[in-house]
Protein backbone atom coordinates (compact mmCIF):
# COMPACT_ATOMS: atom_id res chain seq x y z
CA UNK A 1 0.00 0.00 0.00
CA UNK A 2 1.28 3.07 -0.56
CA UNK A 3 0.65 6.94 0.70
CA UNK A 4 -2.23 7.61 -2.03
CA UNK A 5 -3.86 4.23 -1.13
CA UNK A 6 -5.39 5.41 2.50
CA UNK A 7 -8.08 6.87 3.63
CA UNK A 8 -7.89 8.26 7.25
CA UNK A 9 -11.13 7.21 9.07
CA UNK A 10 -13.04 9.66 10.80
CA UNK A 11 -12.63 8.44 14.22
CA UNK A 12 -8.49 8.30 13.84
CA UNK A 13 -7.34 11.23 15.87
CA UNK A 14 -4.26 13.48 13.88
CA UNK A 15 -1.69 11.37 15.86
CA UNK A 16 -3.16 7.69 14.71
CA UNK A 17 -3.05 9.45 11.26
CA UNK A 18 0.47 10.44 11.46
CA UNK A 19 1.75 7.32 12.91
CA UNK A 20 -0.30 4.93 10.42
CA UNK A 21 1.48 7.47 7.88
CA UNK A 22 4.87 6.83 8.79
CA UNK A 23 4.70 3.56 7.64
CA UNK A 24 3.60 3.51 4.60
CA UNK A 25 6.17 3.36 2.16
CA UNK A 26 6.46 6.80 0.25
CA UNK A 27 6.63 6.76 -3.91
CA UNK A 28 9.79 8.08 -5.26
CA UNK A 29 9.85 11.13 -5.91
CA UNK A 30 8.89 12.03 -9.46
CA UNK A 31 12.29 13.89 -9.86
CA UNK A 32 14.05 11.40 -8.75
CA UNK A 33 12.46 8.98 -11.77
CA UNK A 34 13.25 11.78 -14.44
CA UNK A 35 16.87 11.64 -13.55
CA UNK A 36 17.19 7.98 -13.57
CA UNK A 37 15.73 8.02 -16.97
CA UNK A 38 17.95 10.87 -18.33
CA UNK A 39 21.11 9.01 -17.10
CA UNK A 40 19.87 5.52 -18.17
CA UNK A 41 19.36 7.75 -21.80
CA UNK A 42 23.14 9.08 -21.62
CA UNK A 43 24.65 5.17 -20.79
CA UNK A 44 22.76 3.82 -23.51
CA UNK A 45 23.94 6.83 -25.93
CA UNK A 46 27.50 6.11 -24.90
CA UNK A 47 27.33 1.99 -25.37
CA UNK A 48 26.27 3.07 -28.75
CA UNK A 49 28.95 5.11 -29.95
CA UNK A 50 31.32 2.46 -27.92
CA UNK A 51 32.34 4.79 -25.03
CA UNK A 52 32.71 2.76 -22.61
CA UNK A 53 34.46 0.22 -24.29
CA UNK A 54 36.30 1.83 -27.10
CA UNK A 55 37.39 4.98 -24.71
CA UNK A 56 39.66 4.47 -21.53
CA UNK A 57 39.21 6.86 -18.57
CA UNK A 58 42.32 8.46 -19.15
CA UNK A 59 40.33 9.61 -22.64
CA UNK A 60 37.39 10.53 -20.70
CA UNK A 61 39.28 12.88 -18.17
CA UNK A 62 40.76 14.36 -21.30
CA UNK A 63 37.57 15.51 -22.19
CA UNK A 64 36.24 16.05 -19.19
CA UNK A 65 38.69 18.93 -19.10
CA UNK A 66 37.96 20.10 -22.09
CA UNK A 67 34.18 20.33 -20.77
CA UNK A 68 35.47 22.34 -17.61
CA UNK A 69 37.42 24.77 -19.97
CA UNK A 70 34.16 25.50 -21.57
CA UNK A 71 32.36 26.06 -18.47
CA UNK A 72 35.22 28.42 -17.45
CA UNK A 73 35.46 30.58 -20.40
CA UNK A 74 31.10 30.91 -20.14
CA UNK A 75 31.40 31.63 -16.87
CA UNK A 76 34.08 34.25 -17.46
CA UNK A 77 31.75 35.79 -20.27
CA UNK A 78 28.41 35.39 -18.35
CA UNK A 79 26.91 32.79 -20.50
CA UNK A 80 24.47 29.97 -19.78
CA UNK A 81 26.30 27.27 -18.38
CA UNK A 82 23.80 24.99 -18.11
CA UNK A 83 24.97 22.73 -21.41
CA UNK A 84 28.30 23.00 -19.79
CA UNK A 85 27.79 21.46 -16.56
CA UNK A 86 25.18 18.60 -18.53
CA UNK A 87 28.42 18.11 -20.71
CA UNK A 88 30.67 17.98 -17.72
CA UNK A 89 27.67 15.31 -16.56
CA UNK A 90 27.48 13.52 -19.42
CA UNK A 91 31.48 12.87 -19.05
CA UNK A 92 31.33 12.03 -15.61
CA UNK A 93 28.16 9.59 -16.00
CA UNK A 94 30.41 7.50 -18.98
CA UNK A 95 33.64 7.65 -16.22
CA UNK A 96 31.34 5.83 -13.39
CA UNK A 97 29.81 3.28 -15.84
CA UNK A 98 33.36 2.54 -16.56
CA UNK A 99 34.01 1.95 -13.22
CA UNK A 100 31.39 0.31 -11.95
CA UNK A 101 30.11 3.28 -9.76
CA UNK A 102 26.51 5.41 -9.57
CA UNK A 103 26.58 8.89 -9.41
CA UNK A 104 24.75 8.80 -5.96
CA UNK A 105 27.44 6.67 -4.29
CA UNK A 106 30.39 9.50 -5.48
CA UNK A 107 27.75 12.09 -3.56
CA UNK A 108 27.92 10.12 -1.06
CA UNK A 109 31.20 9.54 -0.69
CA UNK A 110 32.40 13.41 -1.39
CA UNK A 111 29.42 14.06 1.21
CA UNK A 112 30.82 11.72 4.13
CA UNK A 113 34.70 13.45 3.22
CA UNK A 114 33.31 17.17 3.21
CA UNK A 115 29.90 16.99 6.43
CA UNK A 116 32.21 18.03 8.90
CA UNK A 117 34.97 20.31 7.42
CA UNK A 118 35.88 23.38 8.81
CA UNK A 119 37.51 26.16 6.74
CA UNK A 120 36.94 29.90 6.02
CA UNK A 121 36.22 32.25 2.76
CA UNK A 122 38.88 33.85 1.10
CA UNK A 123 38.20 35.79 -2.05
CA UNK A 124 35.32 33.71 -2.66
CA UNK A 125 36.79 30.28 -2.62
CA UNK A 126 36.62 28.05 0.74
CA UNK A 127 39.47 26.82 1.69
CA UNK A 128 39.70 24.22 4.88
CA UNK A 129 41.33 23.91 7.84
CA UNK A 130 44.62 21.73 8.10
Amino acid sequence: MSIFDFQPHDEMTVGEYKKHAETLQKPKPIADHRLNLVIDRIKTWHYDRNLIDGATDKDQVCKLIQEVGELSDNVCKEKDIADDIGDIMVVLINIMVRNGISMEHCLEVAYHDIKDRKGKMIDGIFIKEA
